[in-house]
């Protein structure tokens, strides 16, 4: 079976990165619409459409590791969620403070 880097791999190869960058524009353009029609409801995208739209940017996105550098893309993924934990969890521990600081002065939410 062939893996999705090498598929990826020919894909540039034959288009070009030039190309595959125009095309990775497009797919994650596209997914965009389907979100933004997905939150407003009108002319909705259904969550099957929403998936395909992220299968195509995902692939396209496995191109863009290709002509970007896996190392250095990795580099940074690790660092950004990294920092993303520490928002998370500091977030996580100012909710519970400000629950418990509630709950010591009886303060209802409305």
């Amino acid at each position: 079976m062939t893996t999705e880097e090498e598929v990826g791999v020919k894909c540039i190869m034959l288009w070009g990165e030039k190309d595959q960058i125009r095309q990775t524009m497009e797919e994650c353009a596209e997914l965009i619409v389907k979100l933004a029609k997905y939150k407003r409801k009108v002319n909705g995208s259904t969550k099957e459409q929403i998936a395909e739209e992220i299968a195509d940017v995902e692939i396209m996105c496995k191109q863009m590791r290709i002509v970007f550098k896996n190392d250095l893309v990795d580099s940074f993924k690790f660092q950004k969620l990294a920092r993303l934990n520490d928002r998370v969890e500091n977030e996580s521990q100012l909710k519970a403070r400000e629950e418990s600081f509630k709950g010591k002065l009886h303060i209802k939410e409305e």
